[in-house]
């Protein structure tokens, strides 16, 4: 999957909902490219440490999508 149409799939809250579980604190996604090379990944930063339960690689529109997740995120602050 390329990353104009990853970018567009993630959009959808069905996918966030999926790659999060039961995961309630702030995060942010978004699109890099796959650590093979081979097309696009998620990018999954969230606060602390990762979660077991994150999912390595998730399915979009039918076709499996590498997951790279990222632990320390702070959410931005309200000015």
């Amino acid at each position: 999957m390329n990353e104009s149409t990853l970018a567009e799939a993630i959009q959808k809250p069905e996918i966030h909902r999926r790659l999060l579980g039961k995961y309630r604190g702030a995060y942010a996604l978004g699109v890099t490219s796959a650590p093979d090379d081979e097309g696009a990944a998620l990018l999954l930063r969230i606060e602390g440490a990762v979660p077991k339960e994150i999912p390595k690689q998730i399915a979009v529109d039918g076709e499996q999508v590498p997951v790279k997740v990222v632990g320390g995120f702070k959410a931005p602050k309200t000015l």
